[in-house]
């Protein structure tokens, strides 16, 4: 491999790379586990400064992942799924899987409704089956507690499906929204432009 002399900006996050061989090196990735993973579309690419062929795609893409995404959220508010629902729980260290870091996880399981060890109230509590590492606090283990006969099932499952879709789809849908227009005002007036020697 070539070593590079000058540095550019890739296409697709706008991060300034070295030019080994005239093409972006590899970057975007962690080593967590001992290998890349995520690496850039940009790199092995042209830089900014000399291309523009690969941003027409990367907005295609974007604008397909936010149809999806808006499908996903059809899907979610129309379900009544009672075993399927969303929960954003914490989970320690020993209550991750292998290569998970501690921390919350949205992760989808059944929920039901039972009874308090009050007479007035109720609890919506998630389900774990036997043998499986359960999420420690209040939130993992009980979605709801309400009045008897105050809410149905589906309500809540409604409830607790919304909140995925605010806290995790819509934000996605509107970041997904930006990358477009930056893309677009990126390529509006382009030119070729001298690439950066590196010192």
């Amino acid at each position: 491999m070539t070593k590079a002399t000058h540095q550019g900006t890739c296409q697709c996050c706008g991060r300034m790379q070295k030019l080994p061989n005239g093409k972006l090196s590899k970057h975007g990735y962690t080593v967590d586990h001992g290998w890349f993973q995520g690496v850039c579309l940009g790199a092995g690419e042209l830089p900014f400064e000399q291309s523009t062929d690969l941003i027409q795609s990367l907005i295609e893409a974007t604008e397909n992942h936010i149809t999806e995404t808006q499908k996903k959220i059809e899907e979610i508010r129309t379900s009544e799924d009672s075993k399927n629902v969303w929960n954003h729980a914490y989970r320690s260290h020993r209550e991750c899987g292998y290569g998970q870091r501690s921390g919350y996880y949205w992760e989808q399981r059944e929920l039901i409704i039972e009874p308090s060890h009050s007479e007035e109230y109720d609890n919506a509590s998630w389900i774990y089956s036997e043998g499986e590492a359960k999420p420690t606090g209040f939130l993992a283990t009980q979605a709801d507690f309400f009045r008897k006969g105050e809410k149905t099932l589906t309500e809540i499952v409604k409830e607790q499906n919304e909140k995925y879709i605010q806290r995790v789809l819509l934000p996605e849908i509107k970041q997904a929204e930006g990358y477009i227009t930056w893309q677009e005002e990126r390529i509006k007036n382009w030119k070729p432009a001298e690439l950066t020697p590196i010192k």
